[in-house]
């Protein structure tokens, strides 16, 4: 079958990119549609409805659907990105893009996302009571006792100067202290000031500072209102600095209750963390403390923003468990002491667990006993209330991407009993009880309060963590500096992620923290507006930078559009929508990313600016024609799916390194939903199954979006394999003039990958003709005509990967040691390699004429030519790919020049240990054996292997084996023909022999029972199964026999000198047996090779797939005797696919047989053998 491009011809209805005729359109930003946006919120990718429904489908998943394990699996993601410490900002170099800010942005968009999903209602008063002394603080500050006030201690600092400048002296106290309300949270502070000179500090609440004065009278402890602040949810900070010395404070209170007027003592709340205890020596000597401080461990091995103070208790791995309640007087192995007021008391502790038998601890007062503390079912996860009890990681594990800590929550668990305690101190003590190796629990605060209060509110983790986020995002001086100041990477993530927590929480965040938002919106989008017409970028429309820039632009002036305070937005969304709309007008029709499979993440960003651009700006991009292709492509690029790993998914052209940087499944899911396509939303469920769907070097989904999965989900769209869509194995992108060769869709299928077009396809070439500009073929490598095997599950023929853009790193040819154009930087220079063809006479280019695809053989020729610099003096490259399915590639390649020069073909196999057997070179992976067999090449040219250097995109060297066929003189022309054979290590590859007819007209390649007949005056090829009279099932009087030079193989079979039959009937076996298979089923031609010495010895019988009763045909070479001749067995045959059987018996000895043709081409006529 002549291969075809993939396009459907229907799935659009309209491109508003490119209009009929194919010219560039403009495309306006509708001001109405955008002004009846401003101030509603959220807006950005969904709105409420849209958000309700996704919760209404977690929490009540419809049978057959995915939504319980794509949230299952969001929340994995969520969870461990809520706990990792905010990145804190790190001195750039002169131009550098900071990339490692792009994880802030994205961390955002994933919390916000959480957070929408788990917000409950708080409780109607948040009020935080915190005594003075029970944190650390700095000199010249001290604690004092005193028996008359809260706690029987205060904090001050000695009266001996004053104190006026806050700013040139580090905080006296800071306070971590957690809201659950979005609200004004009014401060008040039981203070004593002994005069109007030693009366007043400085008060910070997350970096807002304001002066405080006690007032008079002075001498005597009161409360004081000090003033409020409006707070978001989350975690917060409060610094306390003196300006006049002398000033006591005994105690404080946060309360979202205007009308709170507190009295005497307050209410005694005892936040306590739980690094502060001290710890005893109860341990064996290599490990003294059975609680130690930790920072990270095995259940949180980055650390955790999310426990107070960013630090814990936890016992070492593998401490013996002590399963036994201890003494009531046993030394615990942590203690504090704590002076209380007196009374009945409640004691809350916050910890952490990894799984199930490490979740418990003892806790105890004094000499009262001890209790176990443990976590159950119902109260170990309060945010799975979205999930069905069944499906709850207590009961299911769960592993977070490379983590298994990563769904376990912070709680907050009563002691079981409560205790009356009088005035004075009391000795609160922990002791391990889980553990025995692998992680164990984490202890972090303890809260003493009255007995009957309420559990401590808890605020929603995942926008506590956002806000932090945030507020480090906020404040890093740069986003990017030099050439990536402010319009790079690093700034369009943030931008994206700071634009949804805006939009997305705008109802929930804080003064405080909404202003912060959006005067960084406004700042930020205007440094990355007005660097536009200075970017590198900025005529990079087919590049993915200048895509997640103007997607970041566009989230940024919608968020804030119309907003008090904010600038007119409307410039940034035009400069925005000019850019992309170009970018519609520039990419192909075929759906092929010539940047590779790596960044087709690439199209994220412009699948989200899609949607704003509808819902928002009035202006629809999904009638243009790549984007209902492309799903397609990355279909027929991915690996074969047991193939695939964290490390490899998929063919890994232009800058890749084999695994995604971004989804792919939620991209999949947008396009299936948008353009009806089943095997895209049965590939991303593929890639939901194996969670391999994160990139292999993060803890979690940094640099993508994989809440997108509950965004893009459409379920009316089946899941349908390829299989059952009926999908050719043959994938070819007309535009890129790329063709993938598959053997299947089962999960374990070959699969050959070539390349031959221009850098950024033949559209572009039609387009970009005047006034060259690139328009993003950075990525491109100069690699026309490379090719790429993966077979018996691994890859054994490499790409060049993500290196320097060098021709000698390709499976292609070099020319004096010469590349193609566009090679020799780290980025490919796309202008000579434009400029080499202006009127696109010599595109590089795949022959879609003579290529086809069968069951058996895929045939592929590409043409090189253009892609040489006009001084190598190239005239022809041609090669020739014949993919004999499912193990056997053979490869001619056809070149001539203008003068000869030195020549080098050059393969990369993926193993570096090469053995040499003769013309085969061998080597063996974990899974794979590959045969690369040297079949035909000049007198002139010696096939070798070599250490290639190869520069890496890191900078760094990696030396990788070669097999070169080189030129040891100068050559104006070559022609070679080279195989390679796979097989699963238990396995030996096909051998692969080269036969050519005398004067050279037709090659001829046979791996077992197949023959492939390239016809070298037209590269037509055919397809044979041939069979070697030898090779058959005999029975006497039939044998082998030798010593004939003209023979297929050099044997032959016939009937022994003396026999003779005339009636086939009277034998009761066939004299020659021959199994063979066929594709599919049809009229086949069969012919057989015969030499008959004269008439007495001329003929035989045959039959096909004979029953009992089948009537045998006679068959003879008169009136051709003395020399080889084909004679056809038969008119067409009709045979069934698979299975067949061709059966001969004798007529007359020595009747000489030496092989037999079976084609589907009638019109074949054979010569020679084969």
């Amino acid at each position: 079958m002549k291969i075809v491009p993939l396009l459907s011809g229907c799935l659009l209805a309209a491109f508003y990119g490119v209009s009929a005729a194919g010219a560039q359109t403009t495309n306006t930003v509708n001001a109405t549609t955008l002004a009846s946006y401003d101030n509603v919120h959220p807006k950005l990718l969904l709105d409420t409805t849209k958000f309700n429904s996704i919760r209404s489908a977690i929490v009540t998943p419809p049978s057959g659907t995915r939504w319980a394990d794509m949230w299952l699996d969001f929340k994995a993601v969520a969870d461990a990105a809520a706990a990792k410490l905010p990145l804190e900002y790190t001195t750039p170099g002169t131009s550098d893009e900071q990339l490692w800010q792009r994880e802030v942005g994205d961390t955002l968009g994933i919390l916000a996302m959480a957070y929408v999903l788990t917000k409950t209602t708080p409780p109607a008063v948040d009020t935080i009571w915190m005594e003075a002394e029970d944190v650390p603080v700095s000199a010249p500050m001290t604690v004092y006792m005193e028996p008359t006030v809260s706690g029987g201690k205060y904090i001050a600092t000695p009266i001996g100067g004053a104190l006026n400048n806050p700013n040139a002296q580090s905080p006296s106290a800071t306070y971590a202290f957690s809201t659950v309300r979005t609200a004004n949270y009014h401060l008040w502070m039981r203070a004593y000031s002994p005069d109007a000179n030693s009366n007043t500090a400085w008060l910070t609440v997350n970096g807002a500072q304001m002066s405080f004065t006690s007032p008079t009278p002075h001498a005597s402890w009161k409360w004081v209102y000090c003033g409020s602040w409006n707070l978001s949810p989350g975690n917060h900070s409060f610094s306390l600095t003196f300006q006049k010395q002398g000033l006591c404070i005994d105690k404080l209170v946060f309360s979202s209750d205007p009308n709170l007027a507190p009295s005497g003592l307050g209410i005694e709340q005892r936040w306590v963390e739980a690094e502060s205890f001290q710890l005893n020596n109860t341990g064996p000597a290599t490990n003294p403390n059975n609680l130690n401080v930790k920072t990270s461990s095995g259940l949180m091995p980055f650390g955790d923003a999310l426990a107070h103070g960013r630090k814990w208790l936890e016992s070492w791995s593998g401490i013996p468990a002590n399963n036994s309640l201890p003494a009531a007087t046993a030394v615990p192995d942590a203690q504090k002491t704590l002076t209380l007021t007196g009374g009945s008391y409640d004691v809350w502790v916050r910890f952490k667990a990894p799984y199930k038998g490490h979740d418990s601890f003892y806790f105890g007062v004094d000499t009262l006993g001890y209790s176990q503390v443990a976590l159950d079912g119902t109260s170990v996860f309060p945010y799975n209330a979205l999930v069905p009890v069944a499906q709850l990681p207590y009961n299911k594990t769960l592993s977070a991407p490379n983590n298994a800590y990563a769904y376990r929550e912070w709680v907050w668990r009563k002691v079981a009993a409560n205790y009356t305690l009088a005035a004075g101190d009391h000795t609160f003590k922990l002791s391990n009880r889980d553990s025995s190796g692998g992680a164990n629990p984490a202890i972090d605060r303890i809260l003493v309060a009255p007995a009957g209060s309420a559990a401590p509110p808890e605020p929603n983790k995942y926008l506590a963590a956002a806000q932090l986020w945030a507020r480090n995002s906020c404040s890093y001086p740069t986003w990017g500096t030099g050439d990536y100041g402010g319009d790079g990477l690093a700034a369009a993530h943030q931008l994206v992620g700071l634009s949804l927590l805006y939009d997305w929480c705008a109802n929930v965040l804080g003064g405080m923290d909404h202003l912060m938002l959006k005067n960084t919106l406004s700042t930020r989008g205007a440094d990355m507006y007005n660097g536009i017409p200075t970017a590198w970028w900025r005529d990079n429309y087919l590049q993915n930078h200048l895509w997640t820039d103007m997607n970041a632009l566009t989230f940024a002036g919608v968020a804030i559009h119309g907003e008090s305070g904010a600038p007119d937005t409307l410039p940034w969304l035009q400069a925005a929508m000019d850019k992309l709309g170009m970018t519609m007008y520039c990419l192909g029709s075929d759906g092929a990313d010539h940047e590779g499979p790596g960044y087709w993440c690439g199209i994220d960003h412009l699948l989200k600016y899609m949607d704003v651009s509808k819902k928002i700006l009035g202006v629809d991009f999904f009638g243009t024609p790549w984007f209902g292709e492309t799903a397609d492509y990355r279909l027929y690029f991915d690996l074969p799916r047991n193939g695939q790993t964290g490390s490899q998914t998929h063919i890994n052209f232009a800058d890749s390194v084999g695994y995604d940087w971004a989804g792919p499944n939620y991209i999949l899911r947008k396009l299936a939903g948008e353009y009806n396509i089943p095997t895209a939303q049965w590939q991303a469920a593929e890639y939901d199954a194996k969670k391999i769907n994160y990139s292999n070097n993060v803890t979690y989904n940094t640099g993508t979006s994989p809440w997108l999965n509950l965004v893009w989900y459409n379920l009316a769209v089946p899941e349908n394999s390829p299989i059952a869509e009926g999908l050719s194995t043959f994938g070819y992108f007309d535009d890129l003039d790329f063709a993938v060769m598959r053997t299947g869709w089962d999960g374990d299928e070959s699969v050959v990958a070539y390349q031959c077009g221009p850098f950024l396809g033949h559209g572009v070439e039609a387009k970009n003709t005047t006034n060259y500009v690139n328009w993003g073929g950075n990525h491109v490598h100069p690699a026309a005509s490379n090719f790429c095997i993966f077979g018996s599950g691994e890859w054994l023929l490499q790409n060049a990967g993500y290196t320097y853009k060098m021709t000698a790193y390709t499976n292609s040819l070099l020319i004096n040691g010469t590349g193609q154009l566009g090679e020799g930087a780290f980025t490919f220079n796309s202008k000579p390699a434009s400029a080499a063809d202006p009127n696109g006479t010599l595109n590089p280019a795949i022959d879609n004429d003579l290529s086809f695809t069968s069951p058996e053989l895929d045939y592929v020729v590409g043409n090189a030519t253009a892609c040489y610099p006009v001084s190598a003096g190239l005239t022809k490259f041609r090669r020739h790919l014949l993919f004999l399915k499912p193990d056997v590639l053979v490869v001619v390649d056809d070149i001539a020049l203008s003068a000869p020069k030195p020549l080098e073909l050059r393969f990369f196999p993926k193993q570096q240990t090469v053995v040499q057997q003769g013309n085969v070179f061998k080597t063996q992976g974990p899974k794979a054996k590959l045969d690369f067999a040297v079949l035909r090449i000049p007198a002139e040219v010696q096939a070798s292997t070599k250490t290639v250097p190869v520069t890496i995109n890191t900078g760094g060297t990696s030396n990788r084996t070669a097999y070169s066929l080189s030129t040891t003189s100068n050559l104006a022309s070559m022609s070679s023909a080279v195989a390679f054979s796979w097989s699963p290590n238990a396995s030996t590859p096909r051998e692969v022999t080269f036969v050519a007819e005398p004067d050279g007209s037709v090659w001829k390649f046979k791996a077992g029972k197949q023959t492939i007949v390239l016809n070298r005056s037209d590269d037509s090829v055919r397809l044979f199964t041939c069979l070697e009279a030898e090779g058959g099932a005999l029975s006497a009087p039939m044998e082998i026999y030798g010593d004939e030079a003209q023979t297929g193989s050099g044997r032959y079979v016939a009937a022994k000198a003396g026999s003779i039959t005339n009636s086939p009937d009277t034998l009761t076996a066939p004299s020659a047996q021959y199994a063979f298979s066929v594709p599919a089923t049809g009229n086949y031609a069969i012919w057989a090779r015969v030499k008959a010495a004269d008439g007495g010895s001329h003929s035989f019988y045959f039959a096909l797939n004979p029953g009992a009763s089948t009537a045998y045909t006679l068959k003879s070479t008169y009136p051709n005797y003395g020399s080889w001749v084909w004679i056809k067995l038969n008119g067409a045959a009709a045979l069934n696919a698979g299975n067949n059987i061709l059966a001969i018996r004798y007529r007359q000895a020595l009747c000489k047989i030496d092989q037999f043709l079976v084609t589907e081409d009638s019109y074949f006529v054979p010569s020679g053998s084969y």
